[in-house]
């Protein structure tokens, strides 16, 4: 389920006022609750635990890169895999010369459609290992070593577990994302619960008032230099 963000203001300035506001809040805590019987001591702590919820899914930055690092390992088994591929027509080629029959058994025509397409390549590979392991005495003839035949097996499984774990992640950052933007929601909306608390409390003292006013953005450029403190 898609979450949406409901504030327009860094993160990272949600944060800092969280942290500002479980400061002073415990000086202040009397007169909130003298206005509003909800504000008890427990507040700061039911802020810090939705700071903590928002820490522990790390910043949507981190999730990038995890999964940046993760197509890279991806894309890195596939190239594996091109190369392994083309090894083994290479010594195809070598051994049947001309005889396209046996040479298609091997895929010779069909690689180009698969090459930049995991899930494709995984199930190309799959299906002409056993070709390979049937001409496995041909291609040794030809110059092929063991280890290239191995290899060969070695790559698709590679890539399978590869892309299987890039598909995990995928939904995974997609969960933690949604987890992180729900806890920022509620403690913006906590903040702001406080925000307008403070406004009545402290009408006549701009200064208290102050610590407790929630950033926002005075235009919809989302620049950090738009923010009204």
């Amino acid at each position: 389920m898609r979450v949406t963000r409901k504030f327009n203001v860094p993160d990272a300035k949600v944060l800092e006022q969280t942290e500002i506001v479980i400061s002073e809040f415990p000086k202040d805590q009397k007169d909130f609750e003298a206005f509003d019987k909800s504000f008890t001591p427990d507040v700061t702590h039911k802020l810090s635990g939705f700071v903590k919820k928002v820490t522990n899914t790390g910043t949507d930055s981190i999730i990038v890169d995890e999964q940046a690092e993760i197509t890279k390992s991806t894309v890195d088994a596939l190239n594996k895999c091109n190369l392994c591929h083309k090894t083994i027509i290479y010594f195809a080629k070598k051994s049947f010369k001309k005889n396209i029959q046996v040479l298609s058994q091997f895929g010779i025509n069909d690689a180009s459609k698969v090459k930049n397409k995991q899930g494709d390549m995984v199930f190309f590979m799959k299906t002409h290992e056993a070709v390979i392991l049937k001409y496995a005495d041909e291609l040794k003839a030809a110059g092929c070593s063991q280890e290239q035949i191995d290899a060969y097996s070695e790559s698709w499984k590679e890539l399978e577990a590869a892309n299987v774990n890039q598909e995990t992640k995928k939904l995974s950052r997609n969960s933690m994302t949604a987890k992180r933007v729900e806890a920022l929601n509620e403690l913006h909306e906590n903040l702001k619960l406080i925000n307008d608390a403070a406004k009545i409390i402290y009408s006549d003292d701009p200064i208290r008032l102050q610590k407790y006013t929630v950033p926002r953005m005075k235009s919809a450029t989302d620049s950090p230099e738009d923010i009204v403190e």
